[in-house]
C-alpha cells in the first residue's frame, strides 16, 4: 500500500514530541492530514472589532484593546476575584473572573494587547465581562513570526496543556513541510460544475485567510466532499448486497404468517399489505433486504415488521428484533406476545441488559436454537450472545 506523508504520525511533526501528540489525539488528530483539516472555529481580526461605547447589554462582542490597569482582590474563605480593565483608546470595559484565573496571572500585565469575546453585562455602572474568552496578542517566539504579523489569526478548539500559540505553530509547521503532499480528492469534473478551489488551495485559505468571511465557501467544498465520498460508499454497500453476495432465500410457506394473518383482530390497510408484499418479495429472493420502515405511530410498523419474523422463523431460522430502549423492548415483546397467543409452538424471549435470574438459561436456549424468536436492545449484539 503506497503511503502518503500526510500519514506520518503527529508526534514526528516539528514542535510536536509524544507528550504533545497524546494531547493532540483526544482532538481526533493522530496523522500530519488530521492536523490540516483540523479547521478553525472562528476568527479574531486585530484591526476589526467592536468599539467599546457601541456595546450592548446582553449582546456577544469581540474586541482588541489595551491592558489598562489590573486588580486581584481576595474575598475570604479562599476566594478570589481578577479584574482586567481593557481599553480601546477611548473607553474601557472590566474582564472580570472568579475562579481557575491563576494562568492568567503570568500571561497579563499593564500596556499588553488582548483580544476579548463574551456578554457584555453592567456592574456599578460599569460595562462588563465576566469569564470571556481572551488572547494576548503580543507574545511572538522565532517560531510563530508568522503568526505576530498577521492581521486575522485563527481560533481553534484546545485541548488541556495546548495553548493557542501551540496550536497555531503546530498548524504552521504542518503546512510548511507537507503542503507539497496535500493531493486532490474530487474529480475534475465536480470541481468545474461546482467552482471549488483545488483541495490544496482551499485548506490553506481556511487556516490563513485574511478575509474571514470568504471562509464559508471553502469549508462548503469539505462539506460536500465528506457527503460525496459517504454516498459513494453507501452505493458500493449496496451493490455488494444487491448484485455481488447473495442472503438467504425464504419461501412463504404460508404457516406462521397466514395463522397470524387470519387471528388478527382488525383488518390490515392496503398500505401495510403493499409493503409486506413489497419485504416478502426481498426475502424470496437471493438478494439481501435492505430497507427503512417508516411511519406515524399507531400505523402498524409493529405488525408488518412481525410478518418479516415470522417469515425467517417459518423458514427454520431464528428472528431479533432489536429497539432502542428496554422499556419499548418490553412493550414490543408483551405485543407481540399476544398477536402470538393461538400459535403456542413459538417461543418468544425479551433479553435486557444487565444481571438478572433466568439471563443465563435463555443464552443457553437463544444458542440451542430453543428459542424461535428475541426482542431486546443492544444487548442482542453482545458478544457473548450466540445464534
Amino acid at each position: 500500500v503506497c503511503m502518503s506523508k500526510l500519514d506520518n504520525e503527529i508526534q514526528y511533526l516539528k514542535g510536536v514530541g509524544s507528550f504533545r501528540a497524546k494531547l493532540l489525539n483526544k482532538l481526533g488528530i493522530y496523522c500530519i492530514g488530521d492536523l490540516l483539516e483540523y479547521f478553525p472555529r472562528g476568527y479574531i481580526n486585530r484591526k476589526s472589532s467592536h468599539k467599546i461605547s457601541e456595546l450592548e447589554i446582553g449582546k456577544h462582542c469581540a474586541l482588541v484593546g489595551e491592558i489598562s490597569a489590573i486588580d486581584k482582590r481576595v474575598q475570604g474563605r479562599g476566594k478570589s476575584q481578577l479584574n482586567v480593565y481593557v481599553s480601546d483608546g477611548e473607553d474601557y470595559l472590566v474582564c472580570t473572573w472568579f475562579r481557575n484565573f491563576k494562568y492568567l496571572e503570568n500571561l497579563i500585565s499593564e500596556g499588553k494587547n488582548l483580544w476579548v469575546s463574551g456578554i457584555v453585562k453592567e456592574f456599578s455602572g460599569e460595562l462588563q465581562l465576566i469569564h470571556p474568552e481572551i488572547e494576548i496578542l503580543d507574545e511572538t517566539s522565532e517560531t510563530e513570526d508568522f503568526w505576530h504579523n498577521r492581521t486575522v489569526l485563527p481560533i481553534y478548539s484546545l485541548t488541556d496543556k495546548i495553548t493557542m500559540k501551540q496550536m497555531r505553530t503546530m498548524v504552521y509547521n504542518a503546512f510548511a513541510k507537507y503542503h507539497d503532499a496535500i493531493e486532490e480528492t474530487l474529480p475534475n469534473y465536480i470541481l468545474e460544475k461546482y467552482n471549488f478551489d483545488p483541495r490544496k488551495i482551499a485548506l490553506q485559505k481556511i487556516h490563513f485567510s485574511v478575509n474571514p468571511e470568504e471562509v464559508p465557501q471553502y469549508k462548503f467544498r469539505f462539506a460536500f466532499e465528506e457527503l460525496f465520498y459517504t454516498q459513494l460508499m453507501l452505493a458500493r454497500v449496496k451493490k455488494k448486497h444487491y448484485q455481488e453476495k447473495s442472503g438467504f432465500q425464504f419461501l412463504l410457506k404460508r404457516t406462521y404468517t397466514t395463522q397470524l394473518e387470519k387471528s388478527l383482530p382488525f383488518q390490515m390497510t392496503k398500505a401495510q399489505k403493499r409493503v409486506i408484499k413489497e419485504i416478502v418479495q426481498d426475502m424470496n429472493s437471493h438478494r439481501q433486504m435492505n430497507r427503512l420502515l417508516q411511519g406515524d405511530v399507531g400505523s402498524g410498523k409493529t405488525i408488518v415488521t412481525l410478518f418479516a419474523l415470522l417469515l425467517a422463523i417459518e423458514n427454520g431460522f431464528q428472528a431479533a428484533l432489536m429497539t432502542p430502549t428496554e422499556l419499548l423492548a418490553e412493550q414490543h415483546y408483551l405485543g407481540i406476545k399476544e398477536f402470538l397467543s393461538n400459535q403456542p409452538g413459538l417461543n418468544i424471549a425479551l433479553l435486557k441488559g444487565g444481571i438478572y435470574k433466568g439471563k443465563k438459561k435463555m443464552k443457553e436456549q437463544i444458542k440451542s436454537g430453543e428459542i424461535d424468536l428475541v426482542i431486546g436492545t443492544h444487548a442482542l449484539i453482545q458478544k457473548d450472545i450466540e445464534f
